[in-house]
């Protein structure tokens, strides 16, 4: 129990300073071809936006949140053996976790294993120009396969960033 009460107070006090941080890492998109509100026809679980987000089908494997024609989050299937997720140390999810961005851009994270999920705030920050970006990241199983939902702090409050965690992974 209290190895739970301290993960908890640890992933709380990153995500209050992730919420502070400025985002410049986003790359704002010209007419994006929209999806409907609903993306369950290319991803194996019922995902509902909130109201104003729409969704952008990347691949058979990605598809990208988007709000005022801006990407704000997405969703990939992370390739990852679905047991993972309930190990904070995996060796398998730290090398997705960092390979989510490529140098110049250092990636560190903090992870917290809860009701097979794995939530992670995870801090991407460019050593050449000092630019730096906050996620809210969870991996969650589904149809035998592990996807990873993740929400740019700066575009998204946290009212809407847990509507969707729980939307997908609820």
């Amino acid at each position: 129990m209290c190895k739970f009460l301290q993960s908890t107070a640890i992933l709380l006090v990153c995500l209050i300073l992730s919420a502070c941080s400025p985002s410049t890492m986003v790359e704002q998109t010209e007419e994006i071809p929209l999806l409907s509100e609903s993306v369950s026809e290319m991803l194996p679980f019922d995902f509902l936006l909130p109201d104003g987000y729409t969704a952008q089908y990347k691949s058979d494997k990605e598809v990208s949140i988007i709000l005022d024609n801006q990407i704000i989050g997405g969703i990939i299937c992370t390739g990852l053996d679905p047991i993972c997720i309930t190990d904070v140390k995996s060796d398998e999810v730290d090398s997705f976790l960092k390979s989510i961005a490529a140098h110049p851009i250092f990636v560190q994270y903090l992870a917290t294993a809860w009701d097979n999920k794995l939530y992670v705030s995870l801090s991407l920050e460019n050593i050449e120009t000092g630019e730096r970006q906050e996620q809210s990241h969870c991996l969650f199983e589904s149809g035998k396969e592990c996807f990873d939902i993740w929400i740019d702090r700066a575009l998204v409050d946290d009212e809407n960033r847990d509507y969707l965690f729980e939307t997908v992974a609820g």
